[in-house]
Protein backbone atom coordinates (compact mmCIF):
# COMPACT_ATOMS: atom_id res chain seq x y z
CA UNK A 1 0.00 0.00 0.00
CA UNK A 2 2.75 2.41 1.07
CA UNK A 3 4.47 1.44 -2.17
CA UNK A 4 1.69 2.05 -4.09
CA UNK A 5 0.70 5.06 -3.35
CA UNK A 6 -2.37 4.52 -1.74
CA UNK A 7 -1.32 5.41 1.98
CA UNK A 8 0.97 7.54 3.64
CA UNK A 9 2.81 7.34 6.96
CA UNK A 10 2.12 10.21 9.18
CA UNK A 11 4.14 8.96 12.47
CA UNK A 12 5.63 5.88 13.11
CA UNK A 13 3.10 3.41 13.52
CA UNK A 14 0.08 5.32 12.29
CA UNK A 15 -0.93 4.71 8.32
CA UNK A 16 -3.33 7.32 6.78
CA UNK A 17 -5.32 7.16 3.03
CA UNK A 18 -3.00 8.61 0.72
CA UNK A 19 -4.72 11.76 -0.76
CA UNK A 20 -7.01 12.01 1.59
CA UNK A 21 -8.55 15.78 2.71
CA UNK A 22 -8.01 17.12 6.20
CA UNK A 23 -10.80 17.42 8.15
CA UNK A 24 -11.36 19.09 11.37
CA UNK A 25 -10.33 17.52 14.41
CA UNK A 26 -7.19 15.27 12.80
CA UNK A 27 -4.28 16.49 14.84
CA UNK A 28 -5.81 15.74 17.38
CA UNK A 29 -6.97 12.58 17.01
CA UNK A 30 -3.16 11.81 15.40
CA UNK A 31 -1.41 13.19 18.58
CA UNK A 32 -4.11 10.92 20.74
CA UNK A 33 -2.55 7.70 18.12
CA UNK A 34 0.90 8.69 18.77
CA UNK A 35 0.70 8.97 22.12
CA UNK A 36 -0.56 5.27 22.65
CA UNK A 37 -2.65 3.20 25.00
CA UNK A 38 -4.83 5.15 27.51
CA UNK A 39 -4.09 8.79 26.12
CA UNK A 40 -7.23 10.73 25.35
CA UNK A 41 -8.11 14.41 24.32
CA UNK A 42 -8.38 16.37 27.53
CA UNK A 43 -9.21 20.33 28.39
CA UNK A 44 -9.86 23.16 25.60
CA UNK A 45 -9.03 20.09 22.64
CA UNK A 46 -11.92 18.50 24.18
CA UNK A 47 -14.09 21.36 24.48
CA UNK A 48 -13.95 22.14 20.84
CA UNK A 49 -14.92 18.45 20.52
CA UNK A 50 -17.98 19.06 22.55
CA UNK A 51 -18.86 22.64 19.96
CA UNK A 52 -17.96 24.76 22.80
CA UNK A 53 -16.65 28.00 22.39
CA UNK A 54 -13.10 29.06 23.43
CA UNK A 55 -11.83 32.56 24.08
CA UNK A 56 -8.55 31.11 23.25
CA UNK A 57 -7.90 27.66 20.76
CA UNK A 58 -4.96 25.50 22.34
CA UNK A 59 -1.33 26.30 20.31
CA UNK A 60 -1.18 22.53 20.59
CA UNK A 61 -3.17 19.24 21.22
CA UNK A 62 -3.98 18.45 24.90
CA UNK A 63 -4.08 15.37 25.83
CA UNK A 64 -4.35 13.27 29.38
CA UNK A 65 -2.16 10.71 29.63
CA UNK A 66 -2.03 7.91 32.81
CA UNK A 67 0.04 8.41 36.41
CA UNK A 68 3.19 6.40 34.98
CA UNK A 69 3.32 7.42 31.66
CA UNK A 70 6.56 8.31 30.22
CA UNK A 71 5.73 11.38 27.71
CA UNK A 72 8.17 11.34 24.10
CA UNK A 73 10.30 14.27 23.87
CA UNK A 74 7.59 16.27 21.82
CA UNK A 75 7.03 20.10 22.15
CA UNK A 76 4.05 19.62 19.40
CA UNK A 77 1.83 18.14 22.08
CA UNK A 78 0.70 18.71 25.89
CA UNK A 79 0.50 16.28 28.33
CA UNK A 80 -1.37 16.01 31.68
CA UNK A 81 -0.96 12.80 34.00
CA UNK A 82 -4.38 11.98 35.47
CA UNK A 83 -6.18 8.42 35.99
CA UNK A 84 -9.47 8.95 34.60
CA UNK A 85 -12.24 7.12 35.86
CA UNK A 86 -13.81 4.85 32.88
CA UNK A 87 -17.03 7.39 33.45
CA UNK A 88 -14.89 10.00 32.35
CA UNK A 89 -13.69 9.01 29.51
CA UNK A 90 -15.94 8.99 25.99
CA UNK A 91 -15.10 8.59 22.40
CA UNK A 92 -16.61 10.56 19.42
CA UNK A 93 -15.96 8.17 16.69
CA UNK A 94 -12.71 6.62 17.01
CA UNK A 95 -11.56 9.71 19.17
CA UNK A 96 -11.24 9.18 22.85
CA UNK A 97 -11.73 12.04 24.69
CA UNK A 98 -13.20 13.14 28.25
CA UNK A 99 -16.73 13.82 28.87
CA UNK A 100 -18.06 17.30 28.95
CA UNK A 101 -18.75 17.07 33.11
CA UNK A 102 -14.67 16.21 33.12
CA UNK A 103 -13.53 18.38 30.35
CA UNK A 104 -15.88 21.27 32.49
CA UNK A 105 -14.27 20.81 35.66
CA UNK A 106 -10.23 20.75 33.71
CA UNK A 107 -10.97 23.81 32.09
CA UNK A 108 -12.46 25.30 35.43
CA UNK A 109 -10.07 24.37 37.53
CA UNK A 110 -6.69 25.30 35.34
CA UNK A 111 -7.44 28.25 32.78
CA UNK A 112 -7.67 31.41 33.66
CA UNK A 113 -10.92 32.95 35.51
CA UNK A 114 -12.78 34.87 32.63
CA UNK A 115 -11.45 31.94 29.89
CA UNK A 116 -13.13 29.34 32.07
CA UNK A 117 -16.30 31.54 32.80
CA UNK A 118 -16.65 31.93 28.70
CA UNK A 119 -16.19 28.40 28.34
CA UNK A 120 -18.55 26.97 31.18
CA UNK A 121 -21.07 29.74 29.51
CA UNK A 122 -20.82 27.73 26.05
CA UNK A 123 -20.92 24.20 27.66
CA UNK A 124 -24.52 25.28 29.05
CA UNK A 125 -25.80 26.75 26.04
CA UNK A 126 -24.39 23.65 24.17
CA UNK A 127 -26.98 21.42 26.71
CA UNK A 128 -24.08 19.18 26.56
CA UNK A 129 -23.90 19.33 30.16
CA UNK A 130 -26.59 20.98 33.33
CA UNK A 131 -25.75 23.13 36.07
CA UNK A 132 -27.06 20.45 38.79
CA UNK A 133 -25.11 18.13 37.64
CA UNK A 134 -21.80 19.74 37.65
CA UNK A 135 -22.38 21.13 40.92
CA UNK A 136 -22.96 17.71 41.80
CA UNK A 137 -19.71 17.15 40.12
CA UNK A 138 -17.82 19.59 41.78
CA UNK A 139 -18.94 19.47 45.33
CA UNK A 140 -17.89 15.57 45.55
CA UNK A 141 -14.41 16.08 42.97
CA UNK A 142 -10.95 16.29 44.96
CA UNK A 143 -9.02 17.62 41.72
CA UNK A 144 -6.34 20.62 42.37
CA UNK A 145 -7.80 23.56 41.46
CA UNK A 146 -11.34 22.55 42.56
CA UNK A 147 -11.66 25.35 44.72
CA UNK A 148 -11.65 27.75 41.40
CA UNK A 149 -13.51 25.62 39.51
CA UNK A 150 -16.43 26.11 42.26
CA UNK A 151 -15.95 29.42 41.73
CA UNK A 152 -15.85 29.39 37.87
CA UNK A 153 -19.42 27.70 38.40
CA UNK A 154 -20.92 30.34 40.90
CA UNK A 155 -19.96 33.17 38.35
CA UNK A 156 -21.53 31.33 34.99
CA UNK A 157 -24.74 31.69 33.62
CA UNK A 158 -26.72 28.99 31.78
CA UNK A 159 -29.01 32.28 30.39
CA UNK A 160 -25.69 33.74 28.64
CA UNK A 161 -26.29 33.77 24.82
CA UNK A 162 -22.95 34.48 23.48
CA UNK A 163 -19.42 35.19 24.56
CA UNK A 164 -19.58 38.94 24.33
CA UNK A 165 -22.39 38.89 26.83
CA UNK A 166 -20.16 36.24 29.26
CA UNK A 167 -17.45 38.82 28.67
CA UNK A 168 -19.46 41.53 29.52
CA UNK A 169 -20.14 40.19 32.94
CA UNK A 170 -17.07 39.53 33.65
CA UNK A 171 -16.24 43.45 32.91
CA UNK A 172 -19.64 44.17 35.37
CA UNK A 173 -17.62 42.28 38.01
CA UNK A 174 -14.10 43.93 37.56
CA UNK A 175 -15.18 47.31 37.95
CA UNK A 176 -17.76 46.26 40.62
CA UNK A 177 -20.94 46.69 39.03
CA UNK A 178 -23.83 44.94 40.49
CA UNK A 179 -24.50 41.93 38.88
CA UNK A 180 -27.92 42.27 36.21
CA UNK A 181 -30.13 39.63 35.48
CA UNK A 182 -29.71 38.12 32.09
CA UNK A 183 -32.17 37.63 29.56
CA UNK A 184 -35.31 38.90 31.35
CA UNK A 185 -38.31 39.31 29.26
CA UNK A 186 -40.82 42.51 29.33
CA UNK A 187 -44.34 42.10 28.63
CA UNK A 188 -46.78 44.76 28.40
CA UNK A 189 -50.17 44.28 28.76
CA UNK A 190 -49.28 40.35 28.55
CA UNK A 191 -48.05 40.92 25.03
CA UNK A 192 -44.52 40.48 24.42
CA UNK A 193 -41.91 42.97 24.20
CA UNK A 194 -38.73 42.31 24.44
CA UNK A 195 -35.95 39.99 25.67
CA UNK A 196 -32.82 42.17 27.07
CA UNK A 197 -29.38 41.07 27.66
CA UNK A 198 -28.63 42.83 31.38
CA UNK A 199 -31.50 44.10 33.42
CA UNK A 200 -30.81 46.01 36.94
CA UNK A 201 -34.29 45.94 38.06
CA UNK A 202 -34.09 48.46 40.91
CA UNK A 203 -32.67 50.82 38.63
CA UNK A 204 -34.72 50.82 35.56
CA UNK A 205 -31.69 50.24 33.45
CA UNK A 206 -31.60 48.01 30.60
CA UNK A 207 -28.05 47.50 29.11
CA UNK A 208 -27.99 45.80 25.24
CA UNK A 209 -24.59 44.25 23.61
CA UNK A 210 -25.21 44.60 19.97
CA UNK A 211 -22.96 42.45 17.57
CA UNK A 212 -22.73 43.34 14.25
CA UNK A 213 -23.15 39.80 13.17
CA UNK A 214 -27.15 39.84 14.66
CA UNK A 215 -27.82 43.70 14.30
CA UNK A 216 -26.54 45.23 10.92
CA UNK A 217 -29.15 44.08 8.62
CA UNK A 218 -31.71 46.50 7.80
CA UNK A 219 -34.89 44.46 9.53
CA UNK A 220 -32.83 43.41 12.59
CA UNK A 221 -31.45 47.64 12.42
CA UNK A 222 -35.85 48.27 12.32
CA UNK A 223 -36.52 45.85 14.94
CA UNK A 224 -33.78 47.54 17.39
CA UNK A 225 -35.29 50.61 17.16
CA UNK A 226 -38.70 49.59 17.84
CA UNK A 227 -37.91 47.14 20.91
CA UNK A 228 -36.00 49.93 22.52
CA UNK A 229 -39.27 52.80 21.89
CA UNK A 230 -41.51 50.01 23.09
CA UNK A 231 -38.82 49.50 26.45
CA UNK A 232 -39.01 53.48 26.97
CA UNK A 233 -42.99 53.16 27.43
CA UNK A 234 -42.51 51.05 29.72
CA UNK A 235 -40.39 53.33 31.63
CA UNK A 236 -37.02 52.02 31.47
CA UNK A 237 -33.79 53.69 30.14
CA UNK A 238 -32.17 51.56 27.82
CA UNK A 239 -28.22 52.01 27.11
CA UNK A 240 -26.72 49.89 23.99
CA UNK A 241 -22.97 49.16 23.17
CA UNK A 242 -21.56 47.61 20.82
CA UNK A 243 -19.14 44.52 21.08
CA UNK A 244 -16.37 46.76 19.69
CA UNK A 245 -17.30 48.91 23.09
CA UNK A 246 -16.78 45.57 25.18
CA UNK A 247 -13.07 45.17 23.60
CA UNK A 248 -11.85 48.41 23.32
CA UNK A 249 -13.89 50.69 25.38
CA UNK A 250 -13.86 48.99 28.52
CA UNK A 251 -13.93 52.78 30.73
CA UNK A 252 -16.75 53.89 28.48
CA UNK A 253 -19.16 51.20 28.56
CA UNK A 254 -18.32 50.93 32.83
CA UNK A 255 -18.90 54.79 32.99
CA UNK A 256 -21.96 55.13 31.04
CA UNK A 257 -23.22 51.87 33.25
CA UNK A 258 -22.33 53.63 36.56
CA UNK A 259 -24.19 56.48 35.57
CA UNK A 260 -26.90 55.37 34.37
CA UNK A 261 -27.35 53.00 38.15
CA UNK A 262 -26.89 56.64 39.78
CA UNK A 263 -29.69 58.20 37.90
CA UNK A 264 -31.52 54.71 39.12
CA UNK A 265 -30.94 55.13 42.79
CA UNK A 266 -28.10 53.51 42.91
CA UNK A 267 -25.83 54.54 45.95
CA UNK A 268 -24.06 51.19 47.10
CA UNK A 269 -25.94 50.27 49.46
CA UNK A 270 -28.85 48.00 46.90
Amino acid sequence: GLRRGRWDRPARGILREAGREPRAGDDLLLAVLCAGPGAVAGFEGAAEVHGWDLLNPPAKPQLIVPLGYHAPKQSSLCFYRADLAASEVTTLGVLPLTTASRTALDIAATAPLEQAVVTMDSAFRSKTVMQAELQASFAKSRRHGVCQAREVLALADPLSGSVPESQARMLFRRAGIPAPITQHAFYEDGVFVARTDFYWPWARLVGELDGFKYHSASGDFQRDRTTQNALVRLGLRVLRFTVADLWTRENYVVSRLWQGLELGGWHGNC
